[in-house]
């Protein structure tokens, strides 16, 4: 019962913060790069870098800086060539901030 609680009460607090709209923006953009960090990651399996890089056509460089969930170049295009390439799909949602907490536990969670 006690961790319910504190998962509550954590939950609480992120949905109160949410109302900050800087904070907001900044958890979702940093939760985002995160999340697609960790996919290419997943993605490239037991390949190395410079494997994986050879069979999207780039260099190893470049797929380091995809795995690395500070890199803030990472665009649109970018994710649907490697998912392409991949034999996979991207599928995009557009949900509003408070949606956004739920929904990113719950892919989290389905990952894991």
């Amino acid at each position: 019962m006690k961790k319910m609680g504190k998962t509550m009460l954590a939950r609480k607090t992120l949905k109160e913060k949410f109302k900050e709209k800087l904070y907001r923006d900044a958890y979702i953009k940093r939760s985002n790069r995160e999340y697609l960090a960790y996919k290419i990651r997943k993605i490239r399996g037991t390949k190395t870098q410079t494997e994986f890089a050879d069979m999207l056509g780039t260099k190893a460089s470049v797929i380091s800086r995809l795995e690395d969930p500070n890199y803030e170049g990472i665009s649109l295009n970018t994710v649907t060539e490697i998912a392409a390439k991949s034999g996979l799909a991207v599928y995009i949602e557009i949900v509003m901030p408070n949606e956004f907490i739920e929904l990113s536990r719950a892919r989290l969670e389905k990952d894991n």
